[in-house]
This record gives structure tokens, C-alpha cells and sequence, in this order.
């Protein structure tokens, strides 16, 4: 099958609808806001115990990598802010209420001292949730627009390097982000909480980024796996968008017009 490529002079800049964009930002705020509250419970299946939160924020890092893939790493970043933001006032809420005593008139199973125990430690915990929302969400996104564009670009001027083979090309796009990007969250995370927090021994720490990355990665790639093509594709027919980051700023501040190269309308036209 000939590849058909998109000449470098008819790309020009389309404004998008972003409907699909504002849902999933809305939606990704919601999976960090649910994950705050189950922090502290975790999920026994035989004899291994997960995280609860780490089961669900691996869907965090697939969507914000369909999102750097559709809509640019620009506007994958303000996702990123937005959750961290709504972790930041999760748990200010909660670290508010937790330093008032109260008197509890019903037996709530220890549920009210497990989150008092919890987020009183307001600044390591606020300083953990943070980096690790952010920081592995904003790795995910550029490491996604870079991968994009080195793999599965099909414009004249810059083909990517497995644009006869989309499939490769297409997977290593979702790998490789997801790989990185969820390595740099176990090793934030549990370097913080466990290794400055608790004060493990190197061997108890490497065990359990190791152990916890793995079931994280594995969870990712699964969710990757049935969600993205479909997603891709239905977020791209409504918000009319397919971008390519050339000439953007990768730099971690936000930056107003870094948004890429809109090349949906062009590709419709070559078909």
C-alpha cells in the first residue's frame, strides 16, 4: 500500500472545536480527584496487595498521551496543571479539616483517623502529590509529540522513521511514553513517601518501585491497548484535529500559542 504523504505547503493552522479536549480534561481532574480518596485503601487479589490509586492512575498517563498525540503537548501540559491543581486543593481541603478536632458521634471504622493520620503531613504529602502528578504527566506528554513525530509523521519534508510500517511506529508512540513516564512516577513517588518519609532500606525501596512499576506498567499497556485507537479516532472526527508539534517550546512553563500544526483537514483532503 503506497503511503500518501501531506506536502509541507498546504499545512496551515486550523482552529479546533476542542468538545472532546474539554471532556477529557474534565474527566482526567475527576480519575485525580477519585485517586485522592482511595489513597489509602488497597486491593487484594491472592496474595498481592495493590494500590488502589495505582490501578486507576495508570488511565491518567494513556489518556494525556492521546491527548499529546490529538491535541499537542501544549495543551496535554494544561491538563497536567489542571490535575495538579485540583490535588493541590484536595488536599489543602483536606489537611484544613484534618487539624480540626472533632468528636465523632458514629463509628466511621477508623476512617476519619486514617485520613487525619494522613494528610496532617500536609507538606510531604501536598510536595509528593504535586511532583508526581505533573512531572510524570508532562514527561508522558512530550515524550508522546516527540515520538510522534519521529515515528509516524507523514508530511514530505519530515517523514517519520516507521512511516511505511504505522504499526511499529503507532506502538512505539504509546511504549515508550508510558514506559519512561510511569518509571519517573514510582521513582518520585515512592522515593518521597517511602525513602524520605518512612526511612526503608535501599533493598525495601528498589523492591517496591520495582514490584509497583511493574503492575503499574502492565495496567497502562492494557488500558493502551483497547483504548487509544478508538479514542484517537473518535476524538479527531469531532474536534477536527490531528497536530503536529513543529516549532512548539517543550519547556514546562505554560506558553500561550504553543500549540503545533493542525494537519486534519489536509489529510481528509488527500484521502
Amino acid at each position: 500500500m503506497a503511503v500518501k504523504f501531506i506536502k509541507q505547503e498546504d499545512i496551515f493552522t486550523q482552529k479546533p472545536t476542542l468538545m472532546m479536549y474539554s471532556y477529557l480534561m474534565s474527566f482526567l481532574v475527576l480519575i485525580q480527584l477519585i485517586c485522592d480518596v482511595v489513597a489509602l485503601l488497597t486491593i487484594n487479589i491472592s496474595s498481592i496487595h495493590l494500590s488502589a490509586s495505582g490501578v486507576i492512575f495508570p488511565i491518567a498517563f494513556v489518556l494525556v498521551g492521546i491527548i499529546a498525540n490529538i491535541y499537542g503537548a501544549e495543551r496535554a501540559k494544561s491538563v497536567a496543571i489542571a490535575m495538579t491543581m485540583a490535588q493541590f486543593i484536595f488536599c489543602i481541603t483536606v489537611f484544613i479539616f484534618a487539624s480540626v478536632k472533632t468528636n465523632n458521634t458514629f463509628n466511621d471504622n477508623g476512617v476519619s483517623q486514617n485520613f487525619s493520620a494522613y494528610f496532617i503531613k500536609y507538606w510531604s504529602v501536598t510536595s509528593a502529590g504535586i511532583l508526581d502528578t505533573f512531572i510524570p504527566l508532562w514527561i508522558c506528554s512530550v515524550l508522546t509529540s516527540k515520538c510522534k513525530k519521529l515515528f509516524v509523521c507523514k508530511t514530505s519534508k519530515n517523514a517519520g522513521v516507521f512511516y511505511n510500517f504505522p504499526i511499529i511506529g503507532y506502538f512505539l508512540s504509546i511504549f515508550i511514553p508510558l514506559c519512561l513516564s510511569q518509571l519517573s512516577l514510582v521513582l518520585i513517588t515512592y522515593t518521597i513517601n517511602f525513602g524520605l518519609g518512612v526511612g526503608v532500606s535501599l533493598s525495601d525501596l528498589f523492591n517496591i518501585i520495582t514490584s509497583t512499576y511493574i503492575y503499574k506498567l502492565c495496567i497502562g499497556l492494557l488500558i493502551a491497548l483497547f483504548l487509544t485507537r478508538p479514542l484517537t479516532k473518535l476524538c479527531t472526527y469531532f474536534d477536527k484535529i490531528d497536530t503536529y508539534d513543529y516549532g512548539v517550546s517543550y519547556n514546562i512553563f505554560p506558553k500561550k500559542g504553543n500549540t503545533g500544526v493542525n494537519v486534519y483537514v489536509n489529510k481528509i483532503c488527500q484521502n
